[in-house]
Protein backbone atom coordinates (compact mmCIF):
# COMPACT_ATOMS: atom_id res chain seq x y z
CA UNK A 1 0.00 0.00 0.00
CA UNK A 2 1.26 3.38 -1.25
CA UNK A 3 1.44 6.49 1.57
CA UNK A 4 -1.32 8.73 0.06
CA UNK A 5 -1.34 12.39 -0.22
CA UNK A 6 -4.35 14.42 -1.33
CA UNK A 7 -4.33 17.88 -3.11
CA UNK A 8 -7.18 20.05 -4.18
CA UNK A 9 -5.91 22.25 -7.32
CA UNK A 10 -7.56 25.17 -5.20
CA UNK A 11 -5.65 24.53 -2.33
CA UNK A 12 -2.43 24.52 -4.45
CA UNK A 13 -2.73 27.89 -4.56
CA UNK A 14 -1.28 28.84 -1.52
CA UNK A 15 1.90 30.70 -1.27
CA UNK A 16 4.71 28.25 -1.63
CA UNK A 17 7.86 27.76 -3.60
CA UNK A 18 7.29 27.08 -7.26
CA UNK A 19 10.02 25.62 -9.60
CA UNK A 20 10.90 28.01 -12.41
CA UNK A 21 9.75 25.36 -14.45
CA UNK A 22 6.30 25.96 -13.26
CA UNK A 23 5.69 29.19 -12.51
CA UNK A 24 4.07 31.77 -14.51
CA UNK A 25 5.62 33.96 -16.48
CA UNK A 26 4.28 38.14 -15.82
CA UNK A 27 5.76 40.80 -17.91
CA UNK A 28 5.77 43.98 -16.76
CA UNK A 29 3.19 46.31 -18.22
CA UNK A 30 5.76 48.61 -20.44
CA UNK A 31 6.81 45.32 -21.91
CA UNK A 32 5.55 43.92 -25.58
CA UNK A 33 3.32 41.16 -25.52
CA UNK A 34 4.46 38.21 -25.95
CA UNK A 35 3.34 34.77 -26.86
CA UNK A 36 4.51 32.50 -24.06
CA UNK A 37 3.98 28.45 -24.42
CA UNK A 38 2.57 26.32 -22.47
CA UNK A 39 4.95 24.29 -19.77
CA UNK A 40 5.48 21.15 -21.30
CA UNK A 41 4.27 17.84 -19.82
CA UNK A 42 7.55 16.30 -18.03
CA UNK A 43 8.52 12.97 -17.83
CA UNK A 44 6.20 9.61 -19.33
CA UNK A 45 2.72 9.66 -20.02
CA UNK A 46 0.05 8.91 -18.03
CA UNK A 47 -1.52 5.49 -18.62
CA UNK A 48 -5.50 5.94 -18.95
CA UNK A 49 -7.40 4.16 -16.00
CA UNK A 50 -11.12 3.55 -15.47
CA UNK A 51 -12.19 3.49 -11.69
CA UNK A 52 -15.52 2.20 -10.39
CA UNK A 53 -17.17 4.32 -7.93
CA UNK A 54 -19.57 1.99 -4.92
CA UNK A 55 -22.66 3.62 -6.40
CA UNK A 56 -21.47 1.80 -9.57
CA UNK A 57 -20.49 5.11 -11.77
CA UNK A 58 -17.19 4.69 -14.27
CA UNK A 59 -14.66 7.16 -14.05
CA UNK A 60 -11.86 8.30 -16.34
CA UNK A 61 -8.63 8.60 -14.56
CA UNK A 62 -4.90 9.53 -15.72
CA UNK A 63 -2.15 7.30 -13.38
CA UNK A 64 1.28 8.19 -13.70
CA UNK A 65 3.14 4.83 -11.99
CA UNK A 66 5.60 5.33 -9.70
CA UNK A 67 9.22 5.48 -11.22
CA UNK A 68 10.83 2.78 -8.86
CA UNK A 69 9.43 -0.62 -9.01
CA UNK A 70 12.00 -1.92 -5.81
CA UNK A 71 10.90 0.80 -3.20
CA UNK A 72 7.37 1.81 -2.12
CA UNK A 73 6.51 5.60 -3.59
CA UNK A 74 4.80 8.16 -1.77
CA UNK A 75 1.31 8.97 -4.00
CA UNK A 76 -0.54 12.47 -4.46
CA UNK A 77 -4.27 12.25 -5.69
CA UNK A 78 -4.87 15.39 -7.94
CA UNK A 79 -8.08 16.35 -7.71
CA UNK A 80 -9.72 19.87 -10.20
CA UNK A 81 -12.14 22.10 -8.96
CA UNK A 82 -15.74 22.52 -9.79
CA UNK A 83 -16.39 22.85 -13.88
CA UNK A 84 -12.74 22.07 -15.39
CA UNK A 85 -11.12 18.51 -15.72
CA UNK A 86 -8.07 16.54 -14.98
CA UNK A 87 -5.97 17.61 -18.16
CA UNK A 88 -5.42 20.86 -16.11
CA UNK A 89 -3.41 18.66 -13.46
CA UNK A 90 -0.89 16.79 -16.27
CA UNK A 91 2.17 19.33 -15.47
CA UNK A 92 2.27 18.91 -11.58
CA UNK A 93 1.04 15.49 -12.01
CA UNK A 94 4.45 15.07 -13.93
CA UNK A 95 6.57 17.28 -12.02
CA UNK A 96 5.39 15.41 -8.89
CA UNK A 97 6.01 11.75 -11.18
CA UNK A 98 9.00 12.98 -11.83
CA UNK A 99 10.42 12.88 -8.27
CA UNK A 100 9.19 9.95 -7.40
CA UNK A 101 5.53 10.28 -6.76
CA UNK A 102 2.79 8.15 -7.84
CA UNK A 103 0.60 10.28 -9.12
CA UNK A 104 -3.87 9.87 -10.19
CA UNK A 105 -5.68 12.58 -11.19
CA UNK A 106 -9.10 11.82 -12.11
CA UNK A 107 -12.53 13.77 -13.65
CA UNK A 108 -15.08 13.95 -11.24
CA UNK A 109 -18.25 12.93 -11.93
CA UNK A 110 -19.96 14.78 -14.70
CA UNK A 111 -16.86 16.25 -15.64
CA UNK A 112 -14.30 15.49 -18.72
CA UNK A 113 -14.48 12.11 -19.82
CA UNK A 114 -16.65 11.07 -16.60
CA UNK A 115 -19.26 12.78 -18.42
CA UNK A 116 -22.14 10.98 -19.54
CA UNK A 117 -25.95 11.31 -20.91
CA UNK A 118 -26.76 11.95 -17.05
CA UNK A 119 -24.52 13.56 -15.69
CA UNK A 120 -22.58 16.75 -17.50
CA UNK A 121 -21.21 19.40 -15.88
CA UNK A 122 -21.68 21.35 -18.35
CA UNK A 123 -25.17 20.73 -19.40
CA UNK A 124 -26.76 20.82 -16.03
CA UNK A 125 -28.52 22.68 -13.90
CA UNK A 126 -28.01 24.76 -10.48
CA UNK A 127 -29.50 21.81 -8.99
CA UNK A 128 -27.65 19.09 -10.61
CA UNK A 129 -24.66 20.51 -10.42
CA UNK A 130 -24.94 20.57 -6.40
CA UNK A 131 -25.77 17.00 -6.76
CA UNK A 132 -22.72 16.25 -8.88
CA UNK A 133 -20.75 17.87 -6.82
CA UNK A 134 -21.98 16.61 -3.53
CA UNK A 135 -21.52 12.85 -4.45
CA UNK A 136 -17.73 13.57 -5.94
CA UNK A 137 -16.98 12.04 -2.31
CA UNK A 138 -17.46 8.65 -3.45
CA UNK A 139 -15.44 9.34 -6.21
CA UNK A 140 -12.28 10.78 -4.32
CA UNK A 141 -13.07 7.21 -2.06
CA UNK A 142 -12.84 5.31 -5.66
CA UNK A 143 -9.85 7.25 -6.38
CA UNK A 144 -7.73 6.79 -3.37
CA UNK A 145 -8.81 2.74 -2.91
CA UNK A 146 -7.05 2.74 -6.38
CA UNK A 147 -3.89 4.87 -6.03
CA UNK A 148 -3.52 3.01 -2.58
CA UNK A 149 -3.92 -0.83 -4.16
CA UNK A 150 -1.34 -0.01 -6.58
Amino acid sequence: MLPLIALQAAALAAPAPVPASLAPVVAPASAPAVTVPAAPVLGEKPNAVSIKTDDKLLLKASYFAPRSKKKQSPAALLLHDQGRTRTELDTLAAYLNKRGFAVLTLDLRGHGESANADADFEKADDKAKANLWNLAGRDVRAAAEFLTDQ
